[in-house]
């Protein structure tokens, strides 16, 4: 009976500690510009308005990169369990190993205009992504 008493006046003095500390805890108060902060930090349509100029830069870069060559190089080297015989000049070799390799470059020098319209096309798009956040951001903005 003793530990069953003992038990609960601990229980009961933990729970008046706990409910004293959080009465004594107060509730931050937050002014109309903490509020407006906290709201345009969490905006759906802002957070998506940054999405789009961040998508509209990677455009951009890429249809600036159509300008750019093109280069590409390979190489092999095989072995053989046979002799190869081979000619070179005058003089014939054998050999049970053979190579190659390559390199080559390309550069489109006319496509219809469509690399030029492409790279207009996505520096338009990111100047009206960032002007679309610019107007979300003064639409949300309290003085």
């Amino acid at each position: 009976m003793v530990n069953a008493t003992s038990r609960t006046l601990f229980l009961f003095a933990l729970l008046a500690a706990l409910v004293a500390t959080n009465a004594s805890a107060q509730p931050k108060k937050y002014t109309l510009k903490d509020c407006i902060r906290i709201g345009m930090d969490r905006s759906p349509d802002l957070q998506r308005s940054a999405n789009d100029i961040e998508r509209s830069a990677t455009y951009k870069q890429q249809a600036l990169g159509a300008f750019l060559p093109s280069l590409n190089a390979s190489a092999a080297w095989t072995r053989s369990d046979k002799d190869n015989i081979v000619l070179r000049g005058d003089n014939f070799f054998t050999s049970r190993n053979s190579y190659s390799y390559s390199v080559s470059s390309a550069m489109t020098l006319f496509d219809g205009m469509s690399n030029i319209l492409n790279a207009d096309r996505s520096i338009l798009g990111y100047q009206a992504a960032e002007k679309g956040l610019l107007l979300l951001e003064r639409g949300h903005r309290v003085d």
